[in-house]
């Protein structure tokens, strides 16, 4: 199956208080991804084009987070995974393997929602729940580690290496709600 989109892809998650047992240490992060709810999902999609000269090239269609201001998680995991099945794409993320396609498969199964596509396209070693098929899903932090063989990065490091900014703030726990109804919109056509 030849990819034609690139989705980059990341999710924003708080903690589900009625999973999370009531003893657990407040300062302690939340390791199982379905004690987490989805409340934004965001990401950029490119389509790849394949010049004549070799490689790809990328056109950025769209940056898009969540859907509506009220939406809520099943209404968010439905729409995210809808648009998923009309897409055949190569998803990138940081930490993706190990945390946001976690949440959003196990909140889908939660609520009912298929994720088929995720488990359904290609073939025994080709496919997006393939550790080393980063052609399908590449997580860049596995891929930056070398699978385990040197230690994992955080983005804020490489970012900061890279003479980006890092991360801000503590994340979307602790945003008011009016600041966590921003939605991203739709941005001009570029090629990379």
């Amino acid at each position: 199956m030849s990819h034609e989109h690139l989705l980059c892809l990341d999710i924003e998650t708080v903690p589900d208080w009625d999973l999370v047992p009531a003893d657990w240490p407040t300062d302690e992060f939340i390791r199982k991804p379905i004690w987490h709810r989805v409340v934004a999902i965001s990401f950029v999609e490119a389509r790849i084009e394949q010049p004549q000269d070799g490689g790809e090239r990328y056109v950025v269609e769209c940056c898009r987070s969540g859907g509506e201001a009220g939406w809520d998680e099943r209404r968010l995991l439905q729409a995210y995974w809808k648009h998923f099945a009309k897409r055949r794409a190569r998803i990138v993320t940081w930490n993706g393997k190990g945390f946001d396609l976690p949440v959003l498969r196990l909140r889908a199964m939660m609520h009912g929602i298929p994720a088929e596509a995720w488990f359904t396209r290609g073939n025994k070693w080709e496919n997006y729940t393939q550790r080393y098929a980063p052609d399908w899903h590449c997580d860049l932090m596995e891929q930056l580690a070398d699978y385990g063989a040197s230690a994992k990065l955080a983005m804020d490091d490489v970012a900061l290496a890279m003479g980006l900014p890092g991360r801000h703030g503590a994340g979307v726990a602790g945003w008011s709600s009016e600041a966590s109804s921003i939605r991203c919109a739709p941005i001009v056509k570029r090629t990379v």
